[in-house]
This record gives structure tokens, sequence and C-alpha cells, in this order.
């Protein structure tokens, strides 16, 4: 389970209620990825969606502001955020389910099976009982340059979407489209996540 704490004296409160005022606070931008490790590695393993999730939430649980959320108009800081996935139901309606984040690939792989199981066989959502989550989809049947996901104004989850994978001569690379409320953080946030999701990728096959 994630934990949470109240944040007194939120440091950026007026920063964040300058943007929530706004129509749209949210940002949304698409970037190209070099994925090339752990594209290798899923293509042994398998899990390409929940692998390249965990990847991306665990380097995001490394910046304190992406794991800032309000609620209630109180600010709460979790340990860390959790993963939730989209996925067809049986009739072609998009279902949800999420997973508690792990530490360890392998135990979040685990998982992640079990909790889709679940969602397969009982063809309805499952959550957690936390809104400490991050939201990643996947849409391998084509490349963007660009994509504006349909949200909530009120629902500050941040997403996670990517597109279909490229490899050429041995490099393999994705769009990566990262949706998030302004309030929240920054340009120079979002560049120590970037520095640390490459950090990460380049070592994922020392550690895995």
């Amino acid at each position: 389970m994630n934990e949470k704490q109240e944040i007194i004296n939120y440091k950026r409160k007026q920063v964040f209620e300058y943007f929530d005022n706004m129509t749209c606070p949210f940002t949304v931008l698409t970037i190209p990825l070099d994925i090339t490790n752990v594209a290798n590695y899923c293509k042994v393993n398998r899990h390409h969606y929940a692998t390249i999730a965990w990847v991306l939430v665990k380097s995001a649980n490394k910046i304190y502001e992406m794991r800032v959320r309000c609620e209630n108009e109180k600010f709460y800081l979790y340990d860390k955020m959790n993963i939730g996935f989209t996925e067809p139901l049986n009739n072609h309606v998009m279902g949800f389910f999420e997973c508690e984040m792990k530490d360890n690939l392998k135990d979040f792989l685990s998982e992640f099976e079990m909790r889709h199981k679940m969602f397969l066989k009982e063809q309805k959502d499952i959550t957690l009982s936390s809104a400490g989550v991050i939201w990643c989809n996947c849409e391998p049947w084509f490349e963007t340059s660009a994509l504006f996901p349909p949200f909530d104004a009120s629902d500050h989850t941040q997403e996670f979407i990517w597109d279909k994978i490229k490899t050429e001569k041995g490099k393999s690379t994705m769009n990566l489209t990262i949706k998030f409320h302004h309030g929240y953080f920054d340009g120079e946030h979002l560049a120590a996540f970037l520095d640390i999701l490459h950090d990460e990728i380049q070592n994922f096959n020392k550690e895995h």
C-alpha cells in the first residue's frame, strides 16, 4: 500500500491555485524516447505494457513534486504512486485496473498478472483505495507526433501514454506523451524526471 502525509505550508500553494483556476491547468507534451534496453528485455520476457509502465513510474516516484496531490483542499505527499492501466473489456468498452507499485520488477510483474487476470475474469474495473495513481496507457497500433487525451479537469491524475515501438538498426524508440497538472510542477521538474528516466533505461540491462 502507498501511504501519504499532509504537507503543511505547501510551498507551491499559490502557484497551484493560479493554475487550478484556469479553464485548462494541464500541460500535455509528446517526446521521442530511446527505450532499446527495455525493449530488448521485453522481447525475451514479454510484458511490454507492464514493464514500460513500471520504468516510467519508478522514475516519477523519485521526483517529490510528482508524488503530490491536492485532495479536499489539502495537499498530500505520497511515498509512492501506484500504476493504473487501461484495458478493453469483452464488450470492447475500455476498462481500468490498478496495480500496487513494487520496488522490484519481478514482484511488480506478478502483481500485474494477478490484477490483470482478476480484471479479465470479473469484467469490471479494479481500483485500489488510494488516489495516489499515475495512469499508463499504450497505443501500439500507430505512431503519434502529438496526442491530447480526454480528461476531467477535476482529476489531477498524471498520465503516461506511448505509441508503437519502432526498431531500426538495433535501436528501439517510441513517442511518450506526458499529461500533468501544471500547478504541481514545472519544466525544471519534468527535465529532472526525464534525466532519471534516461538513466533508468540506460542501466536497465545491468539491473534486470
